[in-house]
């Protein structure tokens, strides 16, 4: 009996147990894409925008929700676009409010589309809304994850800052549960860190809350699997506009300001090894691959690819990048 003990209590160890992943701030002049993915692919698109805030990979098609130029940059529609790059049609629009968010539900062939106070299901197959539900909270992130649509976001009220994350029937929208539920003093103001949910390895992860910390479903969000460390040091493990945190392949990222600089982290779960860089136009990371220069990094549906969008110059199109992350 003492045996059989000992074997669970090992075998479950690695779901209860939170891993601290402690930065060291030794800077790199730059993060080589071929120390962190396998291969970097440029796309020339056909079209220019302000830049790309979501997107969503099928097996024949990709689905973005691009920043517009006489919207400050905010997205409002999305639009199809073949493997190459190349623009299709603009399948949804809502010009009086901003998308924030996009999911793929690939059983069903749908689209999952939030807005701050909204959820839109769109049937890709015919081309058609098939629902769209209010939502009470101001939401900010969407995943869909074993039957079930995930948000997240950041409700302010009662002098106290509430971040949250709850899950919904992925088929009628209605409320299930609320996951997380995060308090802290809306006298921190000068303290926003976005939430972020990430699909990787079968588990979801929530990355929520001001203490750069990671929940994850294998254990039901019951505590934190992961936190981030000295990320700004002399501030009480705080740090100012954290954001973008997540597991993608074999990796947690995270974006963090320290010093007024903004610095992006790759930290490798297997072999404890970290990437740390500054982020700019001439920092940050780099195609080395094909020499094409330096991108920021941002989250799809697919837990091996992260993509990056640079905007056209006067004599190029506009590029997409898709790294595939090393696994």
């Amino acid at each position: 009996m003492n045996i059989l003990f000992l074997f669970l209590w090992f075998y479950f160890l690695p779901n209860n147990v939170k891993k601290d992943i402690i930065i060291e701030h030794q800077y790199l002049p730059r993060i080589d894409a071929s120390s962190i993915s396998d291969e970097v692919k440029l796309i020339s698109m056909d079209r220019d925008y302000h830049n790309i805030q979501s997107m969503v990979i099928t097996e024949k098609s990709l689905f973005i929700s691009p920043g517009e130029y006489n919207k400050k940059g905010f997205a409002y529609s999305i639009c199809k676009l073949d493997k190459a790059g190349r623009f299709l049609k603009e399948i949804y629009r809502n010009n009086e409010h901003l998308i924030k968010d996009l999911a793929f539900d690939e059983l069903e062939n749908r689209l999952l589309i939030a807005h701050s106070n909204s959820i839109v299901i769109y049937d890709i197959s015919n081309d058609k809304i098939l629902q769209s539900i209010s939502i009470q909270e101001s939401i900010n992130n969407l995943a869909l994850f074993k039957g079930k649509v995930y948000t997240s976001g950041i409700s302010n009220e009662f002098e106290e800052k509430t971040y949250f994350m709850d899950s919904y029937n992925a088929k009628d929208l209605k409320f299930e549960k609320r996951h997380l539920d995060l308090s802290y003093e809306s006298s921190s103001i000068n303290i926003f860190n976005p939430s972020t949910l990430t699909i990787n390895k079968g588990e979801l992860y929530s990355a929520i809350g001001e203490d750069n910390v990671i929940y994850s479903s294998s254990d039901r969000f019951q505590a934190p699997v992961f936190q981030f460390k000295n990320l700004s040091p002399g501030k009480k493990g705080q740090d100012i506009f954290s954001g973008y945190r997540g597991l993608v392949g074999k990796y947690t990222t995270t974006h963090f300001s320290h010093k007024n600089q903004v610095f992006i982290l790759f930290y490798d779960l297997t072999a404890n090894k970290q990437y740390l860089s500054k982020t700019g136009t001439s920092a940050g990371v780099f195609d080395d691959f094909n020499d094409s220069g330096y991108y920021h990094l941002q989250f799809t549906n697919l837990s091996s690819y992260m993509y990056a969008f640079k905007r056209k110059t006067s004599d190029h199109n506009a590029t997409l990048a898709l790294f595939k992350i090393k696994s």
